[in-house]
């Protein structure tokens, strides 16, 4: 009776802790994933709004930095990064953070942040524009286009009509980032 006893408790605390371990969670793009996009989307310009805001909070954005990856080239008798964007900024404790990023208000603050950021800076939404040529579109297809630009293959309701706000409205959208 005791053995059967212990033997449903196990049973069951194996099952309950399986559970616990066993979930679906939703998870979006790193740090190193989000600026990849948004330089391609805003050009080289851009590096400067996303390291301020993205690369260098790796607590928020996730994503552990290699650091085996960190190149450094001797200019003028100082050792500079050669890939500025893979930096570790929290030091060598940067390769332990966690390469799935979350969802959290914080990011979504600072994903604000860069958005208007990038479409405010002229050199990065003249880039935008050029890139995609923007400027060449019907007035109906300008939307659409830039729905698809961060979206390809997903449909995206917008709310806003001026060109700027549309491009803040997506970009700051979580739907894009979502892996």
């Amino acid at each position: 009776m005791i053995l059967k006893i212990f033997l449903i408790l196990l049973h069951s605390s194996f099952v309950i802790s399986a559970d616990q371990h066993i979930s679906r969670s939703k998870i979006y793009l790193n740090r190193f994933q989000l600026s990849n996009v948004l330089m391609k989307h805003f050009g080289p310009e851009s590096n400067k709004f996303i390291k301020k805001y993205i690369m260098k909070r790796p607590s928020i954005f996730y994503g552990a930095c290699d650091i085996y990856g960190q190149v450094y080239q001797n200019i003028n008798g100082q050792a500079v990064n050669y890939y500025p964007l893979s930096q570790c900024y929290s030091g060598l404790n940067g390769n332990k953070i966690s390469m799935n990023a979350k969802l959290n208000k914080i990011r979504q603050a600072l994903m604000l942040k860069t958005c208007i950021s990038l479409v405010e800076d002229k050199s990065t939404y003249n880039y935008f524009l050029k890139e995609y040529q923007i400027k060449t579109l019907k007035k109906d297809q300008v939307t659409k286009s830039i729905i698809k630009i961060f979206y390809k293959d997903r449909d995206y309701s917008m709310k806003s009509s001026n060109i700027k706000d549309l491009i803040v409205e997506v970009c700051i959208s979580k739907g894009w980032q979502r892996i």
